[in-house]
């Protein structure tokens, strides 16, 4: 079912916290840390009322997915990315991170970053993002991963790639060409 994506506002506060929760929890490797750390389940509204965060709704107007992303130092930063559990694996989460994609290459900055969970890497990577080293969490070491905004879409789509998608996506052992990441 397709999405639309908008910007969120304060009004959509409770639904974002709602996917937030289930979506933390829906991970079973996560529940332990999040059970000892319940603060960790709280959303800021900071990236709403900076206009940072995007949300995804259905058909119904219902709240599916959102993401937020902050912009310093010259590159982009994926700070949320959640989708309700029922709707994972239907292109939502790629849909919203091709939006923000697209709008942070309209202000000039050229790279996207995130640090995935390990439970995610395998998504990131499938979108063309490639570890670029690894840090410290307060949950545990996790990928810090990049990619271009320049960068077309990996995800294959009626009107995209056509079946034919660049060699490096969604491949580990395969690199984006040279200079593609460095900023």
């Amino acid at each position: 079912m397709p999405v639309s994506i908008r910007d969120a506002g304060l009004a959509d506060m409770a639904d974002l916290q709602r996917v937030f929760e289930r979506a933390s929890r829906s991970n079973e490797h996560d529940r332990g840390l999040l059970a000892e750390h319940p603060g960790w389940l709280v959303l800021s509204d900071a990236g709403v009322i900076e206009g940072r965060t995007r949300v995804a709704t259905d058909h119904h107007g219902a709240v599916v997915g959102f993401a937020t992303v902050v912009i310093a130092d010259g590159f982009a930063e994926i700070e949320d990315l959640f989708v309700e559990p029922t709707r994972m694996r239907q292109g939502i989460g790629s849909a919203l991170v091709a939006d923000l994609s697209a709008r942070v290459l309209a202000l000039h900055v050229d790279l996207l970053e995130v640090t995935a969970n390990p439970h995610a890497m395998a998504f990131y990577e499938h979108l063309g993002f490639v570890e670029i080293r690894i840090v410290e969490t307060p949950g545990y070491p996790a990928s810090r991963m990049r990619r271009s905004t320049r960068w077309p879409d990996c995800v294959h789509r009626r009107g995209g790639w056509h079946g034919r998608r660049p060699p490096w996506c969604g491949r580990p052992d395969r690199r984006p060409p040279a200079g593609m990441l460095e900023p």
